[in-house]
């Protein structure tokens, strides 16, 4: 089976946007009123892109043969596909497993516009994605779904595996992630040391 990976496409463009949108004051601070203040607003920038890299860019949703895996901001999840019943999409996608409900931010919902629109457009997965592959080659795919497509995409690559595959052998785990973590804390230390030592 083909490993499909899910991110979101609008939180990946916001993050360059942010990031950018702090480039402007961040530098009118340094050159104005000098390094002192410069570094202030260069750490306090550094919070929000955090923040934003932990909300937009992090979340990923990655279907394997062997198993689903969600990372969101702070925490990954791995699921062996028999545990994973249904996948809900009213507020975003949600997966239900035996453990309970896992909300998947890699997926957001389609947006207003999507909303607004009266007639639903064709799903967005290809059929590539589900289709095993006769020889021994296994593709991966990057793509960016919004939360119907992804569900939509999760019911046919859960009953192509089912077909193809026995029960999965993959050991669940729902574990902190120790990078968010590490890059937060480094984020607001240097926030402490640029207002206190300056």
């Amino acid at each position: 089976m083909p490993t499909v990976i899910l991110r979101s496409l609008t939180g990946r463009i916001g993050v360059a946007l942010v990031g950018l949108a702090t480039l402007y004051p961040v530098l009118s601070i340094w050159l104005a009123d000098g390094y002192g203040n410069g570094l202030r607003a260069l750490s306090l920038a550094a919070c929000l892109i955090v923040a934003v890299w932990l909300l937009w860019w992090r979340p990923e949703m990655r279907l394997g043969d062997d198993a689903l895996v969600v990372r969101n901001a702070w925490r990954s999840y791995r699921l062996a596909w028999e545990t994973t019943a249904a996948a809900p999409t009213r507020w975003g996608l949600t997966l239900e497993t035996a453990a309970g409900r896992l909300s998947v931010s890699a997926c957001p919902r389609g947006g207003l516009f999507t909303a607004m629109r009266h007639e639903r457009r064709q799903p967005q997965a290809r059929e590539e994605f589900y289709t095993p592959r006769v020889d021994a080659t296994s593709p991966t795919f990057h793509a960016h779904l919004d939360c119907d497509d992804a569900a939509y995409l999760l019911d046919l690559y859960q009953a192509a595996r089912a077909e193809r595959t026995g029960p999965s052998t993959a050991t669940e785990f729902g574990r902190w992630d120790p990078l968010p973590i590490a890059v937060t804390a480094a984020a607001l230390v240097s926030v402490v040391l640029t207002f206190v030592a300056l």
